[in-house]
Parts: C-alpha cells; sequence; structure tokens
C-alpha cells in the first residue's frame, strides 16, 4: 500500500493535547483567521470604495477554488491516517506536484479570464499567496495528526496578523489590490519559512540544524504511495471544491450580472455569514482526529456522544447570530463597512438563516468524514454546487443580491437535509454489518 512511515519507530518527541486544549487553540487560531480576512474586506472599503472590495473578492471567486481542489484533501487525509500508512514526505510531494499545477492554471485565468485590469493582476499575486497558504497547510495536517493544535493555531495567529499588515500597507501605498496582496503574500512566507518549518521538523524529529529543518520539507517521490494518497483525497477534493462554489460560485454570478460595486455588497453580507463557521471549524477540526479513533476503535457509543455535541452547540451558534443579524443588521453593516453597505441588511437576514443551516451540516459532515467515507460527501456536494449556482443564475438577474441570498438559503437547505441522509444511511449499514458479523462469530 505505498511507503512505509519511516517515523514508526521512532521516539514521540512532543505529546498530544488533550480535545479541551486543541479546540481552544483552534478556536483561537480560527478566530484570529477570521478576523483578519474579515479585516482585509474592512480596510479595502475604508480606504478604498466597494469597488476595491470587489476586486478582491472577484479574485477570490476564481484563485481559491482553483487551490482549493489542488489541496487535494490532504490534511483530512493525514489527520484521519491513524496507521501513518505514508511518510510525510509522500504528502509534500503531492502539494508540490498540484500546486504547480494550480499555479499554471490561475495565471492562465488571469491573462485571459473576463478581469478587468485591476482584477487581474489580484488574482495573480492573490494565487501565490494561495500557494504559500497550501504548503502551510501540508504542515498543519502533521500537526492535526498528533493533535498538536496549539502550533497550528500560533502559525494561524501570527501569519493572518502579519498579512492584514501587509494589506493595509501595500493598500496605502498604492491604492491597488494588487500591491496589498503582494503585502499578503509576504506574512504568508515568513510565517511559512520560520515557524511551520521549524514545528514540523520537531514532529519528524527533524529539529536541529538549517540543513536538517530542511529534511521536513524533502518530497518523497514514491508513485505508489502519490497514487494511493491522490485517489483518497480525490474525493475530498471534489467536495471542499463544491462546497466553496456553495459561496463563491454565487458571487462569480453577481460580479457578472451586476458589476465589481454589487459584488462588494455582497461580499460585506457573505463575510458576516462566516462569522459562526470559524467557531464550528475549531471545533470539528479538533474533533476529527479523536472522532476517527472512536470509530476505528468500535467505541460507538463516544464517537455518537462527540458527533451530537458538535451539531448541538453548532445548531445553537446558528440561531443566535441569526436573531443578532435580524436585530441589528443595518447598523452592523453600517458600522463594520460603511453606510452605503447597510442596503444589503435584508440579504444579510437570508445569509445568517442559510448559516446557521450550514453550520449543522458542517457538524454532520465533519462526523461522516472522520469515517474516511468521502465519497458519498463528494456526490452531495456536487449537487449542492448544482442548486448554488443554478439558484443565483435564475434569481440575481430578478432579485439582484437579494436573490443571491435566496440561493444561498435554499442551498443550505438541501446540503442540511443530503448530508443527514448520507449519515443515516452509513450509521445502518454499520449496524448491519456489525450484527451479520455478530452473527456469525
Amino acid at each position: 500500500m505505498g511507503d512505509a512511515p519511516s517515523g514508526a519507530a521512532r521516539p514521540k518527541l512532543v505529546q498530544p493535547l488533550s480535545l479541551r486544549a486543541n479546540f481552544s487553540w483552534t478556536l483561537a487560531g480560527n478566530l484570529v483567521a477570521y478576523a483578519g480576512n474579515w479585516a482585509i474586506l474592512v480596510a479595502l472599503a475604508k480606504m478604498g470604495t466597494k469597488m476595491a472590495v470587489g476586486q478582491y473578492t472577484d479574485a477570490l471567486t476564481v484563485a481559491q477554488p482553483v487551490m482549493i481542489f489542488a489541496q487535494m484533501g490532504l490534511r483530512v487525509v493525514q489527520a484521519t491516517d491513524q496507521r501513518e500508512s505514508h511518510r510525510f514526505g509522500s504528502y509534500v510531494a503531492v502539494r508540490i506536484s498540484c500546486m504547480a499545477l494550480a499555479l499554471m492554471v490561475s495565471m492562465a485565468v488571469a491573462l485571459w479570464g473576463p478581469f478587468s485590469h485591476a482584477a487581474a493582476p489580484a488574482l495573480m499575486v492573490l494565487a501565490v499567496a494561495l500557494v504559500l497558504d497550501g504548503f502551510s497547510d501540508v504542515m498543519y495536517g502533521l500537526m492535526q495528526q498528533k493533535e498538536c493544535m496549539d502550533r497550528i493555531a500560533v502559525s494561524m495567529i501570527v501569519r493572518n496578523l502579519l498579512a492584514l499588515a501587509g494589506v493595509i500597507g501595500g493598500y496605502y501605498l498604492t491604492h491597488s489590490v494588487a500591491w496589498a496582496m503582494v503585502g499578503s503574500a509576504v506574512g504568508y512566507l515568513v510565517v511559512l519559512c520560520t515557524y511551520d518549518t521549524l514545528s514540523a521538523s520537531r514532529l519528524l524529529g527533524t529539529a536541529g540544524g538549517h540543513k536538517r529543518r530542511l529534511e521536513a520539507w524533502r518530497p518523497v517521490w514514491d508513485r505508489a504511495a502519490m497514487r494511493d494518497i491522490m485517489a483518497t483525497g480525490f474525493p475530498l477534493a471534489l467536495m471542499s471544491l463544491f462546497i466553496l462554489l456553495n459561496t463563491r460560485g454565487p458571487q462569480f454570478i453577481v460580479g457578472r450580472l451586476l458589476g465589481e460595486g454589487a459584488l462588494g455588497l455582497f461580499a460585506g453580507v457573505a463575510s458576516l455569514y462566516n462569522v459562526g463557521y470559524f467557531v464550528i471549524n475549531a471545533l470539528c477540526v479538533a474533533a476529527v482526529p479523536r472522532l476517527s479513533q472512536h470509530y476505528t476503535r468500535g467505541e460507538e457509543r463516544q464517537f455518537l456522544r462527540i458527533g451530537g455535541a458538535l451539531s448541538l452547540v453548532a445548531g445553537g451558534a446558528g440561531i443566535v447570530i441569526f436573531l443578532a443579524g435580524f436585530l441589528w443588521g443595518p447598523k452592523l453593516l453600517a458600522t463594520l463597512f460603511t453606510a452605503e453597505f447597510s442596503q444589503a441588511a435584508p440579504a444579510l437576514n437570508w445569509m445568517l438563516a442559510g448559516g446557521a443551516l450550514f453550520y449543522v451540516s458542517t457538524a454532520i459532515g465533519t462526523v461522516v468524514s472522520s469515517t474516511r467515507s468521502f465519497a458519498p460527501q463528494t456526490v452531495l456536494s456536487g449537487v449542492v454546487a448544482g442548486v448554488a449556482m443554478l439558484g443565483a443564475y435564475l434569481l440575481v438577474p430578478r432579485y439582484g443580491i437579494q436573490g443571491a441570498a435566496y440561493a444561498s438559503f435554499a442551498t443550505m437547505a438541501v446540503r442540511l437535509l443530503g448530508i443527514a441522509a448520507v449519515f443515516a444511511f452509513l450509521w445502518r449499514g454499520r449496524d448491519a454489518a456489525t450484527k451479520a458479523a455478530e452473527g456469525q462469530a
């Protein structure tokens, strides 16, 4: 089954953290990451206009899906590889190969795609920044597998603060979104070449001099191992792409049909839609290794207890955030961005209602992913992405950004119903298999 783990006989140098500690660190990292990404939108709106926000979002709508697909779901594949079937270098080799191809695709789209003179350069630079993010992500997969989420959190906090400072400085000096993205890329590069590399080296037992730390980046070009990793991760890559298209797809349609100004307004609304996601995602990321362990060992009660808790917290967070937006939406948008953004408050209500459904479906999807049952989720995600794109295409011309919000709510309702059905089907199949095994015994 590919390469044998080289670190199987190596002594454990770093002890894993508890589930509570891992959640706390992941929550801190995700909150700073969300705040940093949101602050970039605010900074562009305050220092520039909604057009600057639209140019940045336009670049994201293309670069981010390409790079997300190129990541091949490696982080989840690594985190759930509890038997350490492949060496870390094989994951690095897959990441290098896929990122090189994704960068070429992004550059080609920027050169020949339907983008303005301001958005095209921003797309090119943003693609480079996301490649650097992808290399940090493969380090995060190792850290998550070892249940050392504190290292991921520190990295996320520092690099997002540096990236934000770079964006503000770049835009302040040049009033160019492309140069703002250069500042972001520099922040990513600094943390990748220092903290991330050192952390991975320590987990691999290669910490020491500069040359030994570079061993963490040494790819292992084992074709059998790479094929196995990519075969496992491909459904995840498709699923991640489809999930991202749930939001980026409608944004792309808004930008093409209504222009960069309307896209800027919709991007401001969508940024608040993600408030609760980063809390839920922190819980899910911290819980994946533990859920995978319980499932592998057949500890069904512990597995269901953690999964149920995730779903309840996700639903509660979604309700609270929806109520806050319903009561104070216009004031929030005007305060956080500019008064011009308050006109998008009706769209915000529908987006936050859909967000509550999205949080719960994310929790259930995490439980399913921990069993390595990726293929059913991939099919579902494709259907959901189709609903998102079709809904936006039909509703945006008639209702504007409000139509995009309607499409988002319908999309999340379909996603929740679908993932609940997938979990029920998988669990029923597991129960049937267990009873059959007991009968044979």
